[in-house]
C-alpha cells in the first residue's frame, strides 16, 4: 500500500492526471496495490475511467496488448502504473510497437526494480522492495513462532517494511496532450 502510494504521489507530482492501471490482481499484493491506486484518485479527484484500469494480465504478451489498448484510447492515459516491472516491460514494449515514445507520449512505472528494468530503455522509474530485509523478517518470524508453539502464543507479530522510490528515465510530466 505505501510503495503504491509512494509511485501515485510521484505521478501526480509530475503533473499526471490520467494514470492507468495494468496489472492482474490475482497476484499477491496486487489486489491491494489496486485498491490502493483507485483510493488515490477518488482522493485526489482525479478521473477513473473503467478503460483506464487492466486487472487480469498475466504475462508481458498480454502487457504489450493491454497497454497497445490503453494507448489508442480516445483520450489515453498520460501514465501507466503497474504492479509488476515484468508487466511494466511488456506495457513498454506495446507503447513503442504503436510508435510512441516513453516518456514523452506515457509514463510508465513499474513494482519490484528487478534486473531487467535497471537495463531497459528507457530505464524503468519503479518502487524497490527490499526483499532482503523481507527475508531476513521473515526468517525471524518463523523462529518466533516455531519457539513460542510451546507456549501456546503462535500469533506473530506485524511487521512493516520500507519501500523506496527508484526514479529513473520512464517517467517525465505530461506532455501538451497532458
Amino acid at each position: 500500500v505505501h510503495g503504491t502510494r509512494l509511485a501515485m504521489e510521484y505521478l501526480h507530482s509530475l503533473g499526471h492526471r490520467r494514470i492507468a492501471f495494468l496489472g492482474n490482481e490475482a497476484h499477491a499484493g496486487v489486489a491491494d496495490r489496486l485498491r490502493t491506486y483507485g483510493e488515490f484518485l477518488r482522493e485526489h479527484d482525479l478521473p477513473s475511467p473503467a478503460e483506464y484500469v487492466r486487472r487480469a494480465i498475466r504475462s508481458g504478451g498480454e502487457a504489450i496488448v493491454g497497454a497497445t489498448e490503453l494507448v489508442r484510447l480516445h483520450r489515453p492515459p498520460t501514465a501507466l502504473l503497474s504492479p509488476s516491472d515484468a508487466l511494466a516491460l511488456g506495457a513498454m514494449s506495446g507503447v513503442w510497437q504503436t510508435g510512441r515514445q516513453i516518456p514523452q507520449d506515457i509514463s510508465i512505472m513499474g513494482y519490484d526494480d528487478i534486473d531487467e528494468g535497471r537495463d531497459s530503455f528507457p530505464s524503468l522509474t519503479t518502487v524497490r522492495q527490499p526483499t532482503d530485509v523481507m527475508a531476513r523478517e521473515a526468517m525471524a518470524l518463523l523462529a518466533g513462532l516455531i519457539e513460542s508453539a510451546s507456549d501456546g502464543n503462535a500469533r506473530p507479530p506485524g511487521v512493516s517494511v520500507e519501500p523506496e522510490l527508484i526514479v529513473r528515465a520512464s517517467c517525465a510530466p505530461p506532455g501538451s496532450e497532458g
